[in-house]
């Protein structure tokens, strides 16, 4: 599943391991943006929602 996030083009990508007694479930996330990238998005939305 990474090679093909990384074929794909994808910036960053992590299991999520998330732990509920006895069980336990793993999710994939992965973005395509920048950490620069994903903080400029931010700062636009908040102006949007402000406005």
């Amino acid at each position: 599943m990474r090679k093909n996030l990384q074929k794909a083009g994808a910036k960053e990508a992590r299991v999520v391991e998330m732990q509920q007694g006895q069980k336990t479930s793993r999710f994939i996330a992965w973005t395509f943006l920048t950490q620069e990238e994903r903080t400029d998005w931010i700062k636009q939305v908040n102006k949007r929602i402000l406005k």
